[in-house]
């Protein structure tokens, strides 16, 4: 996991009785919803804004079942009800007046049952306000939205009630790695995994740090291809990243995988996988990262 200073240590603490997707990172508390970016669910659904509202009340109001309700399927399979009672009452023993916010929706992607929200919430831990933006996924699954998201397992740990979510890599000769390609990622429902283990090279056109990213601590950089290599990107990396390959570095690699340069030539592996919410293919994560002579 990434080294988090005690602010945020003590907000992710607070996101971890939550439950509710919330990042480390800070935000400016005035920013102004963002028109959605697809169309928005069909007329017979609520909003994903509306599964997630509910979900904040349910969590301010120590609604332990409703707070549970409101979990994914996936998320409900790997934290219990009990967990998340002990977790809200550890810091409602801490803080009973701890509350959390919606200030605002920036951004809102639907792609069939699945929605991403780019979210600032404001967090009321021991008499402190902090700001944070996250992006939140929710499935709509039984006929409601429900939250899905990698800081239930985060968060056990952030408590000290569990284990970090994956375990550190096996390789296999020729880099590539053995058992589960997507340990350690963000949400990996939502990614489809195309090729187990590829490796291609390009040049860096754009990075992100993790701190201006998503709240996942990833990593993000684009790479431009060319020859054979084109065919792992597909009209939504045309689209809207001018054709180049996204690829993230998730926080369990980054001690032993050097942050890229712009403008640098680089070989890269790791598993090849389309981002179904957003529709583009990523690799994802970059295992292995080597910088070429220009």
């Amino acid at each position: 996991m990434l080294t988090r200073t005690p602010v945020f240590a003590i907000a992710l603490l607070a996101l971890a009785a939550m439950l509710a997707a919330c990042s480390n990172s800070s935000a400016s508390p005035t920013a102004t919803p963002a028109p959605a970016t697809s169309p928005s669910p069909g007329a017979s659904r609520e909003d994903p804004e509306a599964g997630f509202r509910a979900l904040l009340d349910a969590i301010n109001r120590k609604d332990y079942a409703g707070v549970f309700d409101g979990l994914s399927a996936e998320a409900r399979a790997t934290f219990t009800q009990d967990a998340v009672r002990a977790l809200i009452d550890k810091i409602g023993g801490a803080d009973a007046n701890f509350s959390v916010t919606l200030q605002s929706v920036n951004s809102r992607t639907v792609n069939g049952d699945q929605a991403q929200l780019g979210l600032t919430l404001v967090v009321g831990y021991q008499g402190q306000t902090y700001p944070l933006t996250d992006v939140a996924f929710m499935v709509f699954e039984d006929g409601k939205w429900r939250l899905s998201d990698h800081f239930l397992q985060t968060a056990i740990a952030a408590a000290g009630r569990g284990a970090p979510p994956a375990e550190p890599r096996v390789f296999r000769a020729g880099g590539c790695v053995e058992g589960d390609p997507l340990g350690g990622v963000y949400l990996p429902s939502r990614l489809k995994v195309l090729d187990a283990c590829v490796t291609v090279e390009g040049l860096v056109r754009e990075v992100e740090e993790p701190a201006a990213g998503e709240g996942d601590g990833d990593l993000s950089f684009n790479v431009e291809l060319t020859g054979d290599d084109l065919r792992l990107i597909n009209d939504g990396n045309r689209k809207n990243m001018h054709g180049w390959l996204h690829m993230e570095i998730v926080p369990l690699d980054q001690p032993n995988v050097r942050t890229p340069q712009v403008g640098e030539r680089v070989r890269v592996t790791g598993p090849w996988v389309l981002d179904t919410v957003h529709g583009h293919n990523e690799i994802h994560p970059v295992w292995h990262l080597e910088v070429l002579a220009p």
